[in-house]
């Protein structure tokens, strides 16, 4: 599979993946799709149009959104390590003629477990990444609301010096600081792309959507990564 080009996009698609959204994200044809806050049954009407596909959402009282993932090149399995408890980090294995890597859909939101950190689903996963010798990529909202200079942003500066520790790059590359999510004249850095040292060559490019063109259907613009096989 050397020198094709994979691409990843992932978006929080704010409160359901209606058609009209369905259609705008699919400008990118990406050969894996990470979306949060998708319905489960907006998934159950988009799912016929996917080789392989997954939906998940979590025990959370009152909340009806999830997080989905779709391809029509690849096979994507939920790997058994996956713990509940762990939230919206959700591992996937992505599999052609052979195993490629391991996923993780990230849709970080407050732990179920009292006086446990935002990120603490994120930071657990991470522990036990020795487990692994395989390739890996973290994907999606992190939520992490951080931008540079803000008295929060070392939540983002520690979540990345975290996965730094792992040998894990960030694929924004000098972006890391453009704003994916916009709230009234505020905006944070919220999405993100890391992937294990394996992957430091095979990164051509990050991108974020054009929020002029994307705030007419989420608060989040969606990231673009592409790599190479």
């Amino acid at each position: 599979m050397e020198n094709n080009v994979l691409r990843i996009v992932s978006w929080n698609c704010r409160n359901g993946f209606t058609p009209d959204k369905v259609k705008a994200i699919g400008f990118y044809d990406a050969d894996i799709f990470v979306i949060q806050e998708c319905k489960k049954t907006d998934y159950e009407l988009e799912k016929k149009n996917w080789s392989s596909h997954d939906f998940y959402i979590d025990k959370e009282e009152k909340s009806n959104l999830g997080v989905t993932v779709f391809s029509n090149k690849y096979r994507i399995d939920r790997d058994k390590s996956f713990k509940e408890e762990n939230r919206y980090v959700i591992p996937y294995n992505i599999t052609g003629a052979e195993k490629l890597f391991l996923l993780y859909a990230v849709w970080t939101k407050k732990p179920l477990t009292k006086n446990s950190i935002y990120l603490a689903p994120v930071y657990n996963v991470l522990k036990e990444l020795p487990l692994y010798t395989e390739r890996i990529i973290f994907i999606g909202d992190f939520n992490t609301g951080s931008i540079q200079g803000a008295s929060n942003a070392h939540w983002y500066e520690d979540l990345d010096n975290a996965l730094a520790e792992k040998k894990f790059i960030n694929c924004a590359s000098g972006q890391e600081w453009v704003p994916t999510f916009f709230r009234g004249n505020k905006s944070w850095l919220d999405d993100h792309c890391f992937a294990s040292s394996d992957f430091r060559e095979r990164v051509i490019s990050f991108g974020i959507g054009n929020y002029d063109y994307w705030r007419k259907y989420s608060d989040h613009c969606p990231i673009i990564v592409d790599f190479t096989f």
